[in-house]
């Protein structure tokens, strides 16, 4: 369904990621836009969409302990709410989603940094700034939203050093 309403030269990745211990699950998805920028959607719109109700919003900085070291990226959290039905009963059921966006060199942790750092390359490089929409999303029972949080910042310092190559301050950096 997905590619039927991105544009054609889209590309994205997805996969699902278990941890054979306690069964915790994460989606991770990286969207890269082609020329027609509408591929990077803003999540307040494809949550709802969805189902999820938007619980809160926040800006997070966040240092990952990788192989590499510590390296810092700022992202938006999100943490959202819906309901289940289990034996024909509604259960409520909550997620935590984390995204931000990378280009060639630069990161943004919002649409509307994402949109400025845009019409910088326009005005400065006379280019459009090729992005990426990173992404982690995990349902999880109310009150453990935090708990979620931590297993999903853990499962981005596995992954993250993999595919993301820049963007990244490395810890102490201004």
């Amino acid at each position: 369904m997905e590619m039927e309403y991105l544009p054609a030269d889209t590309a994205f990745g997805r996969r699902v990621y278990t941890d054979p211990i306690d069964g915790f699950q994460a989606q991770l998805s990286v969207v890269l836009m082609g020329v027609d920028r509408t591929s990077i959607h803003r999540p307040e719109q494809c949550l709802p969409w969805q189902g999820w109700s938007i619980v809160s919003k926040t800006e997070v900085p966040l240092t990952l302990r990788t192989a590499d070291g510590e390296r810092t990226v700022s992202v938006q959290r999100i943490d959202a709410a819906t309901e289940q039905l289990v034996d024909g009963q509604p259960v409520p059921l909550r997620a935590v989603y984390v995204f931000w966006f990378v280009a060639d060199g630069i990161t943004a942790s919002s649409h509307v940094s994402r949109h400025l750092q845009t019409l910088r390359g326009l005005v400065l490089d006379g280019e459009l700034p090729r992005w990426a929409y990173v992404s982690y999303f995990t349902a999880c029972r109310p009150g453990r939203e935090d708990e979620a949080f931590g297993k999903l910042t853990r499962l981005m310092a596995e992954t993250l050093p993999r595919f993301q190559k820049t963007g990244f301050a490395s810890a102490g950096d201004p």
